[in-house]
């Protein structure tokens, strides 16, 4: 798994970005839809709670979202959410 490192702005510039990108739809690339990220984790939120530079942050979130546990608690939830609104399980199908 190879992280790589998208954008760096304040909440100020990603919002000014959104902005941008909602008044130019048509103008843009299309971004590939088989992805879905609604948070992104930064350093940061690794540096406020633990005492370590950019370099160990990054370490951090690396091996967080390398870890089986965070892959086996969104396959679970996955099913969990599906389940409650009704979507049928594709062997079921």
């Amino acid at each position: 798994m190879k992280m790589i490192k998208l954008l760096i702005g304040t909440p100020e510039q990603f919002q000014k970005l959104q902005e941008l990108m909602e008044q130019n739809k048509g103008l843009l690339p299309e971004i590939d839809d088989r992805y879905y990220i609604e948070d992104l984790w930064a350093k940061e939120d690794v540096k406020m709670r633990f005492e370590c530079n950019d370099a160990e942050a990054e370490f951090v979130l690396y091996k967080t979202f390398e870890s089986d546990a965070v892959n086996d608690v969104i396959q679970e939830t996955i099913g969990i959410i599906a389940e409650v609104y009704g979507f049928k399980p594709l062997e079921d199908v």
